[in-house]
């Protein structure tokens, strides 16, 4: 290959082998994984733990926990609409689905497999209460 030809083939642009492929995939959903529990757990925690009428201070006032549900989106913006919201995230899941088995990079494989758990998480919660229980 000619220097005229390597520049127009940067080496992020050749074919990755197919090993290294799959570690990448396979990094990237196992990070999803990672997510989906961490967020999963710390929801079973704080509904264990917190109530909605009691806050626990961390930093005084300025930070604290208390339970809080939400039945629309960002301030309970849409309420009537949660069926949209529970397709959002699918949506974004199964498009970091795919994005994975495409990765080629490493910071892509933990960006995609960090917001494909984010959304898978997201959707679970959703489409388990059907809108009722969101988090």
């Amino acid at each position: 290959m000619t220097s005229s030809q390597s520049e127009a083939h940067p080496p992020a642009a050749r074919k990755l082998s197919s090993a290294r492929r799959r570690q990448l995939t396979g990094g990237a959903l196992l990070i999803a994984v990672v997510v989906v529990l961490i967020d999963q757990g710390t929801k079973v925690w704080a509904e264990a733990t917190l109530t909605e009428r009691e806050r626990i201070p961390l930093i005084g006032d300025l930070l604290g926990l208390q339970l809080a549900y939400n039945p629309g989106a960002a301030f309970s913006f849409g309420e009537g609409f949660t069926w949209v919201f529970a397709l959002l995230p699918v949506a974004a899941t199964v498009t970091g689905i795919v994005f994975a088995f495409r990765v080629q990079r490493v910071g892509w494989a933990i960006v995609i497999g960090a917001l494909g758990g984010a959304a898978a998480s997201h959707a679970g919660d959703r489409l388990a209460s059907h809108g009722m229980r969101d988090s």
